[in-house]
C-alpha cells in the first residue's frame, strides 16, 4: 500500500465516521438537545446529562462519542460530565472554566 492509498484510507474513515455522527445527532436531536441544555445551565446539570444520554442505545452513543478535534459536538469537561454524571469527577470543567473566567476577562 503505498502513502496515497494509504492517506485515502484515513480520510475515507474520518469522513465516515463524522457521516455517522452527524446521522445520530439528527436521529436523536431531542435527546441530544436536553443533554446540551442540561450542561449549559449554570451550574451545568451533569446528572441530568448523563440520565438523558443513558436513554440512548449503546449503538446510538457510540457515534455520538467523538472529541470537537475529530469533529464531534462535546468538548472534554461535558463528555467527563455526561460518563460521570458529576463536574468534580476529572479536572476538566475546571479547566475549561478557569480558560472562560480568563477569556471573559480579556474581552
Amino acid at each position: 500500500m503505498d502513502l496515497d492509498e494509504l492517506t485515502d484510507d484515513v480520510w475515507k474513515t474520518r469522513y465516515f465516521r463524522l457521516l455517522k455522527h452527524t446521522a445520530a445527532i439528527r436521529r436523536n436531536q431531542d435527546i441530544v438537545g436536553h443533554v446540551f441544555l442540561s450542561l449549559t445551565e449554570y451550574p451545568p446539570n451533569a446528572s441530568a446529562a448523563m440520565e438523558g444520554f443513558d436513554e440512548l442505545e449503546h449503538d446510538e452513543q457510540k457515534p455520538l462519542w467523538i472529541s470537537t478535534k475529530a469533529g464531534g459536538v462535546w468538548e472534554r469537561w461535558q463528555r467527563d460530565a455526561i460518563r460521570y454524571g458529576r463536574l468534580d469527577a476529572t479536572d476538566a470543567y475546571t479547566i475549561w472554566e478557569r480558560r472562560s473566567l480568563h477569556f471573559e476577562i480579556e474581552s
